[in-house]
């Protein structure tokens, strides 16, 4: 039995808007580059020379499509409607600003069941840490407060949202690398190995359950017995907890092109981006204090796990 209750590690903040830090990676310099990577592995490429440039509306629902289809499809037999709607907001020139694009994006959400539909105004904040929060215009401040509070914008330098600007292609992948945790199948747990079955890559993995619910998790502490008796009393230090009640590992198809972020106490970032390769070369070397690999939060596209990250622990 593996138990933890542990420190939620918050990745990815940064001056850079939607709030991504530069990954080091060789050949790869640019802000966006991780997302970028994770949008071509699920099918949703970015042109390379066209990052900082503004994307097309059709080009916008392109992309949106391959993160949406699998969650919506199952719950809206006309999503490709809904896509096309939320993509193609209020346009100029084939074009479509911040405010409605991040707007449409959480429609979309809350179409896959993962954002509600409203907001409580007594918890607004946009006003109070951004200067041009006003320009985000009465259709869309309510949904761009839903999009703060999920953390799919975090602004710019300045205390800026600059929401009145052309998205660009590389703010359009950060959008839908965040938006694709929130609707993909998530799964956590410890990783043994990588492996092959069949010719084609896949991970070794041992499930556990990752808990927030104040009930589960004191349900949970009692059960393994980390408690002093009172249920009262047991509670996890940081609002969650880690349970895996026993050891039995399955084999998961993993894609060659995934986005893995593993944790790097030397970096200026907290993490490190390594490719499959990178990662299967030292993950039988890494082991926390008592042996144990630390578990891993997985993001899967059609049953193939394409993002992975490192859970940090105290």
């Amino acid at each position: 039995m593996r138990t933890f209750a542990s420190i939620l590690l918050v990745l990815g903040i940064t001056c850079a808007w939607p709030g991504f830090a530069v990954l080091a990676k060789p050949g790869v310099s640019h802000w966006a580059a991780e997302s970028v990577a994770l949008m071509e592995s699920i099918g949703a490429a970015v042109p390379g020379d066209s990052l900082n440039d503004p994307i097309p509306a059709d080009e916008w629902e392109r992309m949106a499509t391959v993160v949406f289809a699998p969650a919506l499809a199952d719950r809206h037999k006309d999503y490709h409607y809904w896509i096309n709607a939320y993509t193609h907001l209020q346009l100029a020139e084939g074009k479509i600003e911040r405010r409605w694009a991040v707007g449409g994006l959480v429609k979309l959400l809350n179409g896959a069941g993962v954002i509600p539909g409203s907001f409580a105004g007594k918890d607004a904040k946009l006003e109070r840490f951004f200067s041009d929060a006003e320009k985000i215009g009465d259709d869309n401040d309510v949904l761009w407060e839903l999009a703060y509070q999920f953390s799919l914008v975090k602004g710019y330098p300045g205390e800026t949202l600059a929401p009145d600007q052309y998205l660009t292609y590389a703010e359009a992948a950060v959008l839908l690398d965040r938006a694709f945790m929130l609707v993909s199948e998530h799964r956590f747990g410890y990783v043994e190995t990588i492996g092959e079955q069949s010719g084609k890559l896949t991970l070794s993995f041992d499930e556990a359950k990752w808990l927030t619910d104040e009930q589960a998790v004191r349900a949970a502490m009692m059960a393994d017995g980390r408690c002093a008796g009172e249920e009262e009393s047991c509670s996890a230090p940081n609002g969650f907890y880690i349970q895996n009640e026993s050891v039995t590992y399955e084999p998961i198809a993993l894609s060659p092109a995934a986005v893995i972020l593993v944790l790097r106490s030397g970096s200026s970032e907290g993490s490190e981006w390594l490719t499959v390769s990178d990662w299967q070369a030292e993950l039988a070397e890494k082991r926390t204090a008592d042996g144990m690999n630390p578990p891993y939060h997985l993001y899967l596209y059609n049953g193939t796990v394409v993002k992975i990250v490192e859970q940090y622990l105290p």
